[in-house]
């Protein structure tokens, strides 16, 4: 059954928080909106660290830059933000490739941070077509059949797709 914490006795709540070490929340929308922090998260996230908790900061957010997400936590706690504790598409993307030991080429449709940090991690991203191709199966074989080994097609935002 669901309880409200607020109306829990303080045993209950210290139960409670007894019962997990790691918090995970998202950042856009939760922590703030539109680059401002919502009333109160310096303080709710202080609180959770100083009673032993790690708080990891996940977001599915991949147009905004690590160092940007890097340097609106540091500003929202009392210590930096290891990139350990931040959870990022691209991130985890790369995560993925390097552990299966992926070193081909990859055909990206995402936003350029995205891309960016991929070739920062040291894969080759295959660029492209930036102009829309005519509707005709002619014009499109001609970038199909380009004649690159794409062994991977990755899939995230990308402002002009709709």
């Amino acid at each position: 059954m669901t309880k409200n914490l607020l109306n829990l006795p303080i045993e209950e709540k210290e139960r409670f928080l007894d019962s997990f070490d790691i918090v995970q929340t998202d950042c856009d929308g939760v922590l703030w909106l539109l680059g401002n922090p919502f009333d109160g998260v310096e303080r709710a996230v202080r609180a959770l660290r100083v009673n032993g908790k790690r708080v990891i900061f996940v977001s599915n957010n991949s147009v905004r830059p690590m160092e940007d997400y890097r340097a609106k936590l540091d500003k929202l706690t009392d210590h930096t933000v290891d990139d350990d504790d931040i959870i990022h598409p691209a991130k985890i993307v790369v995560q993925y490739l390097r552990e299966r030991k992926f070193d081909s080429l990859c055909y990206v449709i995402g936003s350029t941070n995205f891309k960016n940090y991929l070739k920062e991690a040291g894969f080759q991203v295959l660029d492209g077509p930036d102009e829309p191709v005519q509707e005709s199966v002619r014009a499109v074989m001609a970038c199909i059949s380009d004649g690159q080994a794409v062994k991977a097609v990755i899939v995230d935002f990308d402002y002009n797709m709709n």
